[in-house]
């Protein structure tokens, strides 16, 4: 599994065609592809209908990956358990970044990782649930949600998909050398 998520949103194959599956990454991978259809279409029409369901569709990838990560996480030693039944991006996130702290996987200072976690306080403030570019507004919607574009919208989520590509990889070789010192102390 952990050779699939080295190309988390690069270069993964689909060889299940089924309706079911329980990879959250396939899911994550599928919300980032189809995000960036939508988006490519946006780009070239500049029109709301696309707009809309490609924030929505990267909001529910970014969503899904941290569940990814989360599930990778708790493989290797069980310590921040099942993935919870949640939406925020911050609790789904924080509990990650403090596990990978504790083990000195991440520096705190760390400017790159500094940008995504802005990427994901911003999509968390208008989009706290995951469901605000789902549906219109029954009422006049929060201002920021009204004015929501990060600065460079492209270079944001190639952050965030980088991120994950990266801290997979990293995991990866985190649980290599786990399995190494388990192997040397038999």
């Amino acid at each position: 599994m952990r050779a699939d998520w080295k190309s988390f949103t690069r270069q993964r194959k689909v060889t299940n065609q089924t309706w079911y599956s329980e990879d959250w990454g396939l899911y994550a991978y599928s919300f980032k592809k189809s995000a960036d259809l939508v988006y490519a279409e946006y780009k070239k029409s500049r029109r709301d209908a696309y707009w809309f369901p490609a924030v929505y569709l990267y909001r529910q990838w970014i969503e899904l990956g941290l569940k990814s990560l989360w599930v990778e996480v708790n493989s290797l030693d069980g310590s921040v358990g099942s993935v919870p039944q949640i939406h925020g991006l911050s609790d789904l996130w924080n509990p990650i970044r403090n596990w990978l702290g504790s083990r000195e996987l991440i520096s705190n200072d760390d400017d790159f990782l500094a940008n995504a976690e802005r990427i994901f306080v911003e999509l968390e403030k208008v989009d706290p649930t995951g469901t605000a570019f789902r549906y219109p507004p029954t009422k006049i919607p929060h201002a920021d949600l009204i004015n929501f574009a990060l600065e460079d919208f492209e270079t944001a989520i190639d952050q965030v998909d980088t991120l994950f590509f990266g801290l997979f990889g990293l995991l990866s070789e985190y649980a290599e050398y786990l399995t190494s010192i388990n192997s040397e102390a038999t």
